[in-house]
């Protein structure tokens, strides 16, 4: 495998799984919300949050090949989206 597919392979397997954890994080937000447990909610939140940061750092400069650019905008994109809730 070249250096650059391995870079992409990593990228890939380290960010997926912590996108998919703190979108898990998000279904038992959203089945405990309550107004009196906001604050709660918002500190469970944080783990999540900062390993997605952690992890996602440096993934848009990977360059991946054309025919998996559009998987890497979504994976981009829901990252980014996630980071937005947790902050939101």
């Amino acid at each position: 495998m070249a250096s650059s597919d391995e870079k992409l392979l990593e990228g890939i397997t380290s960010l997926t799984p912590s996108l998919l954890t703190a979108m898990e994080a998000f279904e038992q937000v959203q089945r405990n919300m309550h107004p009196s447990r906001l604050a709660q909610l918002a500190e469970f939140l944080k783990p999540f949050e900062e390993e997605l940061k952690q992890v996602s750092e440096g993934f848009d400069d990977l360059e991946f090949p054309e025919h998996v650019a559009r998987f890497a905008e979504h994976l981009f994109s829901a990252t980014t989206y996630s980071l937005r809730a947790c902050n939101g």
